[in-house]
């Protein structure tokens, strides 16, 4: 199963104010600007992607980090994947920026969509209700998914309530390695892959329906 091609966009910016809403920020690259702030209640102020902050204070994104994951056993060569994530996630000044605000099933749900070269690079995603919050990087190569991080967490919050982080790894469409900081580290076994891949591939699918019909 092949995730769906993702070509950059040309939006009109509107208040974010309120559900179901969008906008559009650009920047200029260079030593005095800064890319716009994520999940703010307005995109104004731009402001460095590592300085932002979002409705979440227990989850935040990933910035300036290389991806951790990989165990002796693992056979699946994960580098090429890794190295992307690197770059992506190492890059301050965004080119534009369009978000997107909704609610769905009494959740509230903030979308950013991140532009560079002309191309969509990365999205993330913060769905937060009464019970829980749960936020989503969606990182990009040629359009598709390579690296999906999830992070959830149960409210209200309580020492005890452990955010549960999942990364998920695809080549080509496919789901080929899941790591979750629950479990031992030990591979998935393949029917679970095909159940989780099929899952956020229509997670996939529906934000971006959301986003074109802005």
């Amino acid at each position: 199963m092949k995730l769906l091609y993702v070509t950059p966009l040309i939006l009109v910016a509107v208040a974010c104010q309120n559900p179901e809403s969008s906008s559009t920020t650009n920047t200029n690259q260079t030593q005095n600007d800064s890319s716009v702030a994520i999940f703010t209640d307005s995109l104004i102020q731009p402001q460095k992607d590592s300085e932002s902050t979002h409705l979440s204070l227990k989850l935040t994104v990933s910035s300036h980090e290389e991806d951790r994951a990989g165990k002796e056993h693992d056979q699946i060569d994960l580098a090429e994947i890794k190295a992307h994530f690197k770059h992506i996630n190492s890059i301050d000044y965004w080119d534009s920026l369009n978000h997107i605000a909704f609610d769905k099933d009494s959740t509230i749900v903030n979308a950013d969509f991140y532009y560079q070269d002309r191309a969509l690079q990365k999205v993330l995603v913060l769905s937060y209700s009464p019970s829980y919050e749960h936020f989503v990087e969606y990182y990009l190569f040629e359009g598709q998914p390579s690296l999906i991080i999830e992070k959830r967490r149960d409210l209200p919050f309580h020492k005890e309530n452990e955010t549960v982080e999942t990364r998920s790894y695809f080549k080509n469409g496919e789901l080929v390695r899941q790591i979750n900081n629950q479990d031992c580290g030990s591979p998935f076994a393949a029917d679970y892959l095909v159940e989780e891949q099929l899952r956020m591939v229509i997670e996939w699918e529906q934000l971006l329906e959301r986003y074109v019909r802005k």
